[in-house]
C-alpha cells in the first residue's frame, strides 16, 4: 500500500473517530434518559405461553419494540412487592384486558398457582426503588384513571361470581394507568376480547406512583380553550408557549385536537407517544383527541384538497366546537408556516367552521347530538391582520420558573424522531416566531392590552412593562442588574360586539423539507471540497505526514 493511501485512511480514521465519539455521547445521554423514567418502578418478572421471543420488549422501555398477543392470551406478572398500578404503554391503540381476583376469602397463593403453570420464559427488569424531581405540573395520586372495578358479575365472564374483576383498555388511552384496588404481587391480564401489542408495562406499590407516569384524565365536555394543531408537535413549534402558560400555570381547560393521526401511512405509529409525552410536559391532563386523517405531505392548499375530503375536515372541525364549546381557539397560519398545505387546510377548515357550527341546518347530525356553538375568538398563527405578540418569556411558578418558551423546547425534545430535522421551537426575531398571532375572529371586540388570548373574556396574564431592577444575591452579595416584569393597571376600552373576519391570504407553496436538504446539500459540497483539498495537498507534497 502506497504512503498516499495510508495517509488518506489515516484521515478517514480519524474522521470515524470522532463520529463515533459524539454517538457515544448521544447513547450515554439516552440511557441516563431511560434509568431516570423508569426510577420508582418495581423489579417484575413477566411471562406468558405464547410469543415468548418478545416478552422481554414489555421491559426495555422502548416504544419501538412491542409483544404482540392473540384473542384468548394470557400475561402473568409477579414482583417481590405488591403491585398497586401498572403503567401500559400500548402500541397501536389499547384493547379491553380483565385482573381477576378470587373473593377476600381467598389467598393469593390461590390465584397465583393457578396462572403460573410456564415459567421457562421469563423477563425482569431491577430498578431503583427511588422517586425522581419534576418540573412540570403534577395532578395529586388520587387523580388517577382506575380501571373499571365490578363485582357479581355473570358466570358467561368464566370465573365465580364472587370474584372481583379489573377492566381496562376501555379509555382509550395509549398511555394508561391502572390502579389495582386489592395490590398483589402476582397478576394475571386476560386478553379475552381481541388481540393487540403492548409497547412497555411498568409497576408500583400503591401510593408510590412517580411524576413522569402520565394520569390522563377524559376530554373535557366544556372547555376555556380549544388548540388544533395539524401534527403532532406542532402545538410547540408554531404556538409556542401557549400550552404551558394556559394549561400548565393559569389552569384553563385546555383541550387540543389534531387533525392528523401519524401511523399507517408513514409507519409513525411512535410518534403519538411523542406526543402524549409532550403534552405532559407542558402540563396538558385531558387527553387529545386526534382525529382518523392519515399524514401526508402536501406543498400547497390546491395539492391538500386533493389529498385529503375537504368536505369530511370541515364536518371534523365543526364537531370540535360544538364537542367542546371552548370561548377561544388557537389554529394555524393561513400560509401554513413554512407552506405547509395541509397547516393551510387545517387553518381554512377552522375558519370556514366558526360559522358554521353555529348554523344548526348544517352538519344537522352534530347538531343534534352537540347543540350548536358560537366561539368567541380564533387567534391563527401569523396572521398578518390584528396582530398581537405573546410573551412566553415570563417565568412560571408552575414549572419552578422557567418560562413558557423554555417548556415548549423541552417538551419538543420528546419528539425525538423529529429532532434532527431543522424544525425548532423559536420566539421572537425568527420569521416563525410561535409568539406572533393574529386576531382572526371576535365576538367581544378588539384587543387592547394585547397580551392575553382571553381579553375581553377572563383575561389572566397581567399586563406587564420591563423594568430594570437591582438585585443582590444573598450567598455572593454582588450586585446585579436584571428586567423584572412589573404588573401595572391598563384602562381598556369597551369591547365591540362586532366580530373581525377577513379572508384568508394567498398560500405560499414551499417543500416540506427544503430546509433541510440545502442544509445537507451545502455540507455534502463543504466537506467534499475539504477532502480534496487534503488529498491534493498530501498527493503533491505541501505538507508531509507521519505515520
Amino acid at each position: 500500500m502506497t504512503i498516499f493511501f495510508k495517509r488518506v485512511l489515516f484521515i478517514l480514521f480519524c474522521f470515524f473517530i470522532i463520529v463515533y465519539s459524539v454517538q457515544a455521547d448521544k447513547k450515554d445521554e439516552y440511557s441516563e434518559k431511560k434509568i431516570r423514567k423508569t426510577a420508582a418502578s418495581l423489579s417484575i418478572t413477566i411471562y406468558n405461553n405464547q410469543n415468548t421471543k418478545k416478552i422481554k420488549s414489555l421491559t426495555d422501555n422502548n416504544v419501538s419494540t412491542v409483544w404482540k398477543f392473540s384473542k384468548g392470551n394470557v400475561l402473568h406478572i409477579k414482583s417481590t412487592k405488591s403491585i398497586g398500578a401498572l403503567y401500559i404503554l400500548w402500541d397501536i391503540e389499547p384493547v379491553e384486558w380483565t385482573i381477576i381476583q378470587p373473593n377476600k376469602t381467598a389467598t393469593i397463593q390461590d390465584v397465583t398457582s393457578t396462572t403460573t403453570n410456564n415459567t421457562n420464559n421469563t423477563t425482569s427488569t431491577a430498578l431503583e426503588n427511588n422517586t425522581i424531581a419534576s418540573t412540570s405540573t403534577t395532578p395529586s395520586k388520587n387523580t388517577a384513571t382506575k380501571t373499571e372495578l365490578s363485582e357479581n358479575t355473570t358466570a358467561s365472564d368464566e370465573h365465580s361470581q364472587n370474584d372481583t374483576v379489573y377492566r381496562g383498555g376501555t379509555n382509550g388511552f395509549l398511555h394508561e394507568l391502572a390502579v389495582i384496588d386489592r395490590p398483589s404481587g402476582s397478576l394475571t391480564m386476560h386478553f379475552n376480547k381481541s388481540k393487540g401489542s403492548i409497547a412497555d408495562i411498568f409497576a408500583f406499590e400503591a401510593d408510590q406512583i412517580p411524576d413522569w407516569v402520565q394520569q390522563w384524565q377524559p376530554m373535557l365536555d366544556k372547555a376555556d380553550m380549544l388548540v388544533y394543531p395539524a401534527h403532532a408537535d406542532d402545538e410547540l413549534l408554531w404556538f409556542g408557549g401557549t400550552l404551558p402558560v394556559y394549561a400548565g400555570e393559569y389552569k384553563k381547560k385546555v383541550q387540543v385536537a389534531y387533525l392528523i393521526r401519524h401511523g399507517k401511512a408513514l409507519n409513525e405509529f411512535h410518534r403519538n407517544h411523542e406526543l402524549l409525552d409532550g403534552l405532559w410536559k407542558t402540563g396538558v391532563r385531558n387527553y387529545p383527541m386526534i382525529s382518523d386523517f392519515e399524514d401526508y405531505y402536501s406543498s400547497s392548499l390546491k395539492h391538500a384538497k386533493k389529498i385529503y375530503n375537504e368536505e369530511k375536515m370541515l364536518e371534523y372541525s365543526v364537531m370540535l366546537l360544538r364537542r367542546f364549546k371552548p370561548e377561544v381557539v388557537v389554529g394555524h397560519d393561513p400560509n401554513g408556516e413554512y407552506g405547509h398545505g395541509v397547516h393551510m387546510l387545517c387553518s381554512k377548515s377552522l375558519q370556514d367552521a366558526i360559522s358554521i357550527s353555529a348554523d344548526p341546518s348544517k352538519f344537522p347530525s352534530l347538531a343534534s347530538k352537540y347543540g350548536t356553538w358560537k366561539i368567541k375568538k380564533c387567534y391563527l398563527h401569523l396572521y398578518k391582520k390584528n396582530r398581537i405578540e405573546m410573551d412566553w418569556n415570563v417565568p412560571l411558578k408552575a414549572f419552578e420558573g422557567k418560562t413558557g418558551l423554555d417548556i415548549a423546547k423541552e417538551a419538543y425534545k420528546f419528539h425525538t424522531s423529529q429532532n434532527s430535522k431543522w424544525f425548532r421551537v423559536k420566539g421572537k426575531g425568527s420569521k416563525y416566531d410561535c409568539q406572533k398571532f393574529g386576531l382572526y375572529h371576535t365576538i367581544v371586540g378588539a384587543d387592547i392590552a394585547k397580551n392575553d388570548f382571553f381579553e375581553h373574556i377572563d383575561p389572566v396574564i397581567p399586563i406587564t412593562t420591563a423594568a430594570k431592577t437591582t438585585i443582590t444575591s444573598q450567598t455572593t452579595h454582588k450586585t446585579t442588574t436584571t428586567t423584572a416584569y412589573v404588573s401595572t393597571t391598563t384602562s381598556q376600552t369597551k369591547p365591540t360586539t362586532e366580530p373581525i373576519v377577513t379572508a384568508v391570504d394567498k398560500p405560499v407553496s414551499m417543500d416540506n423539507s427544503m430546509h433541510h436538504y440545502v442544509f445537507i446539500g451545502f455540507m455534502s459540497i463543504l466537506i467534499s471540497v475539504f477532502t480534496a483539498a487534503i488529498i491534493f495537498i498530501i498527493r503533491h507534497g505541501v505538507i508531509q505526514l507521519t505515520i
